[in-house]
């Protein structure tokens, strides 16, 4: 299960570089050195140690975990040339329709990110600093998460996306809770509505819809209609409460 998400991150890195999105010299960090160092061919650092002898002789985290106890230091990247270091445990890229650049952003995460094309955004730190990385990597433009810039390319390429896929048929709900909650952040609130609107009658019983969609009222300026949707988030959480019989 773990492989089938690796193989084609691999595979798409070597895209990248054979679209010379990437020089073929790009030396990466991350946690996993099978099957995307062996598909996209690029150098890879291992950093648990496993294949680095400086990582495996160095401290241990002190919460032992087999194969997993020791780790690069940003640090020792920076010195050993690394250009993208996987901002999480294993992957570089990721779909600009997922969340999780938005969370992490919103809770205030430091990562760089930039679009690859085909949908697909690096979000990662760059040990070298985003100088060095324009001056490796012309055709990323890497942007910090903290900034305007980098939250309107995602969010419009992730908004892009979903109405791609709308078109091919009907939205699962939970994806159709993201398309919401991507319309939200970008501030069209009678779009998400919309959305939050048919995910109620779909998921009744998910306080998050209720509560968005108050959102979404108060922004547009209907303080009646944000308070019944809140109650009912209300009453919903406190149903959920009961114990069952």
């Amino acid at each position: 299960m773990f492989l089938a998400t690796v193989v084609p991150e691999g595979r798409e890195l070597r895209a990248l570089v054979d679209r010379g999105v990437l020089p073929a010299d790009t030396y990466l960090a991350t946690d996993c050195v099978g099957a995307i160092p062996y598909y996209s061919d690029l150098r890879t650092l291992d950093r648990l140690g496993l294949t680095d002898a400086t990582i495996a002789h160095g401290p241990s985290r002190k919460v032992w975990q087999m194969a997993h106890d020791k780790e690069a230091t940003l640090e020792y990247a920076r010195a050993k040339g690394v250009d993208l270091w996987a901002f999480g445990h294993v992957h570089f890229l990721v779909p600009a329709s997922s969340r999780l650049p938005l969370t992490l952003a919103s809770q205030g995460a430091r990562f760089q990110a930039a679009s690859a094309g085909e949908g697909l955004f690096l979000v990662v730190v760059l040990p070298q600093g985003l100088e060095q990385a324009a001056r490796k990597m012309p055709r990323l433009a890497f942007h910090e998460s903290t900034s305007d810039t980098f939250l309107a390319e995602y969010l419009e390429q992730g908004i892009a996306a979903y109405r791609d896929n709308l078109r091919r048929g009907p939205l699962e709900p939970a994806v159709q809770m993201d398309f919401a909650y991507f319309l939200l952040v970008h501030r069209d609130y009678e779009a998400a509505l919309v959305l939050y609107r048919e995910l109620a009658r779909t998921l009744p019983d998910e306080v998050k819809v209720w509560t968005l969609m108050g959102h979404c009222y108060d922004r547009l300026g209907q303080p009646a209609q944000a308070a019944a949707a809140k109650e009912e988030a209300r009453r919903v959480a406190l149903r959920q409460l009961r114990p069952r019989s």
